[in-house]
């Protein structure tokens, strides 16, 4: 089962998360292995875009219907782009994608939670761009938390 490892004491006076907003990386164990999931930085972005496109049309598409996504719907989305995601986990964990597709399904959706959870904001600016919305005023609408049945930061029509 995957275990994620957190941060301690990361909270500033204001309640935010330092390490979260400088260091967006986070660790989790799984399949007894220790994995670090990235956030996408820009060149990796630009070299992945190909793989993000087709996630990033799901999602705008889903959100032209509903103002917010629940994560079953988000992963409702990403599971129309299955090879497509464990590819992107593979590449924020520095896994082979093979080490992926094989995990233990509860194993596998851990990690995408995480994996969704640090990346979430490069797929929700994408998608927002595309509906024409400003993306500081979607992400105030709808924050997430690390929880699966919280909202999902979503544009706002």
């Amino acid at each position: 089962m995957a275990k994620r490892l957190e941060p301690q004491n990361t909270r500033n006076a204001e309640g935010e998360e330092d390490l979260a907003i400088l260091h967006p990386d986070r660790q989790i164990v799984v399949a007894g292995t220790a994995i670090t999931v990235r956030e996408f930085r820009f060149a990796e972005s630009l070299r992945i875009r190909h793989l993000t496109a087709p996630i990033i049309q799901s999602l705008y598409e889903a959100f032209k219907l509903r103002e917010n996504l629940n994560y079953d719907q988000v992963v409702d989305v990403l599971a129309q782009h299955a090879p497509l995601v464990t590819e992107l986990i593979a590449v924020a964990a520095d896994r082979d994608p093979a080490w992926v597709r094989a995990l233990h399904p509860a194993d596998g959706d851990e990690l995408m939670l995480l994996w969704w959870v640090v990346n979430k904001d490069f797929f929700v600016k994408a998608a927002s761009r595309r509906l024409g919305v400003n993306v500081k005023e979607s992400q105030s609408a709808g924050q997430t938390s690390n929880s699966p049945s919280s909202n999902t930061a979503a544009p706002s029509n």
